[in-house]
């Protein structure tokens, strides 16, 4: 029987599986990155269009206050702004610039009040310098390799309201500096700090949501095409596997139902019961020319593997038949009634060697050589020929002489291999 190993990796079926299952998860991972791209983008937007509208928003009452260096006023508007958010998740700091550099003079987080850094200040300098909101990211760290981050493993503690939870170590937040320019002075600037932590959490939880669908859509696809490669391609192959076999061992009455199908299995089918078509032809045409068994010996010894002709004694009776006055009566006759009148004769003694269990050897013009097997080999042979006498007894054109021979015979493969 046919069978394809799964675990095989010559199989046509292992092979298959894993091209489809590659394929999928290509498509897969390709529409999950371009999803999640454009989710991480238009939040990010979001998260940009909220930073600039609240630093316009305190521009409005922060930029004169500022230049009459009204501070309580404006952190009031701050702890105002922040106190209408569900969840403080920012972090807005004014920043004054002096001749000595900048300073932080009110935020919504009390530790921010000091002295701009130099990465603060280079913002500010920038925004100032162009008159345009300078927007970047970046990634709170303490002394840690950017590279080390694992965005995946941050959560978020419900319930705290309070910018650390947002701001802690390895989260990514987004920085907003807009300028603060009354009559063409330099005042200052508006930074307002974004955390994306909470995006992050929920682009991990998308990914891993993502990866199960995936997991789960693969695994019922591959089922699903597995049950129709198996029911389209595998088992007809595995039946034609089958037939193949059968055939070679010289069965050939075998036709493949797929024939009717208008694929390529179809057309395999149809090729294959071609071949047998034609085989049963040929095989036809080998019984005018040789007995039945040596047509089956020869279909036995192909099959096997061997390199030497085969050669035995057997103890057989031979019986040689010889038409009398046949030279006279083929030049009587002609040629195309010399071989009807041939045909007739062997054909009205044939089905008595036949019932005897012998079988013709070979037919030499007007000759005829059968031989029989067993242990009634001899007593077959006699009654053979009894019966071919009694069947011609009104033939007045039928004279035959028969002789038997029984004895050991060397029964071997003898003739010219070219």
């Amino acid at each position: 029987s046919f069978t394809l190993n799964t675990f095989d990796l010559n199989s046509l079926r292992l092979r298959l599986i894993l091209a489809i299952t590659f394929f999928i998860a290509l498509i897969t991972a390709t529409l999950q990155y371009y999803s999640l791209s454009q989710f991480e983008e238009a939040s990010t937007l979001n998260l940009e269009h909220e930073g600039l509208l609240l630093s316009d928003t305190l521009e409005a009452t922060t930029l004169h206050e500022l230049a009459q260096n009204n501070i309580h006023t404006i952190q009031e508007h701050i702890n105002r702004l922040v106190s209408n958010r569900e969840i403080n998740d920012i972090e807005i700091n004014i920043l004054s610039l002096s001749t000595n550099g900048s300073e932080i003079v009110a935020s919504n987080v009390s530790d921010n009040i000091e002295a701009a850094d130099e990465e603060e200040h280079l913002e500010l300098l920038n925004a100032l310098n162009s008159g345009q909101a300078n927007i970047f990211f970046e990634v709170e760290t303490n002394d840690n390799d950017p590279d080390d981050i694992d965005l995946h493993e941050l959560e978020l503690e419900e319930g705290e309201n309070h910018p650390d939870n947002y701001f802690q170590e390895n989260s990514r937040y987004m920085s907003i500096t807009t300028p603060l320019i009354l009559d063409g002075a330099k005042l200052g600037g508006i930074n307002v700090k974004l955390s994306l932590h909470p995006l992050d959490i929920k682009l991990s939880q998308i990914r891993k949501m993502l990866l199960m669908s995936i997991l789960v859509a693969t695994a019922l696809v591959l089922f699903g095409l597995g049950i129709l490669l198996n029911r389209k391609i595998f088992s007809p192959i595995s039946q034609l596997q089958n037939d193949m076999n059968s055939v070679a061992n010289g069965n050939l009455d075998l036709q493949l139902a797929a024939s009717n199908r208008v694929d390529e299995i179809g057309q395999l089918a149809q090729t294959f019961n071609s071949m047998t078509r034609q085989l049963q032809r040929t095989q036809s045409q080998l019984h005018q020319y040789l007995n039945p068994m040596a047509i089956k010996e020869a279909y036995r010894r192909a099959r096997e593997e061997q390199t030497q002709p085969q050669a035995e004694e057997k103890d057989i009776s031979v019986l040689f038949v010889d038409i009398v006055s046949f030279t006279s009566t083929s030049e009587r006759l002609g040629p195309t009634a010399t071989v009807a009148y041939l045909n007739n004769f062997y054909d009205s003694i044939s089905e008595s060697i036949r019932d005897a269990n012998g079988y013709i050897d070979k037919f030499v013009a007007d000759e005829l050589i059968c031989v029989f097997e067993g242990q009634a080999h001899a007593e077959d042979a006699v009654n053979t020929a009894r019966k071919i006498l009694d069947n011609l007894k009104g033939c007045t054109d039928c004279k035959v002489r028969i002789g038997i021979n029984s004895g050991l015979c060397i029964i071997a493969d003898i003739g010219s291999r070219l």
